[in-house]
């Protein structure tokens, strides 16, 4: 596998459960995530990311994140 170490940021969704008063949910908003690892092949609307990479070039622990919530992408050395 070719090195591409990545940093990405971007942005999840939150949610809560059970009745809630509406002024009490003024914290529930998306949340700012940043994901670093192995940037993979990826499809038209979504991008990969492997946390971690073996010497067989085997993978885990992959993050498939929306094209939508990516707020930024650096490549790392």
């Amino acid at each position: 596998m070719k090195d591409n170490f990545v940093c990405v940021d971007w942005i999840d969704t939150t949610c809560t459960s059970g009745w809630r008063d509406e002024d009490d949910l003024k914290t529930c908003k998306p949340t700012k995530c940043r994901t670093v690892g192995h940037r993979l092949k990826g499809e038209k609307g979504y991008i990969r990311v492997a946390l971690s990479h073996s010497d067989l070039g085997d993978v885990s622990d992959v993050k498939a994140i929306p094209r939508s919530c990516v707020v930024s992408i650096k490549k790392l050395s």
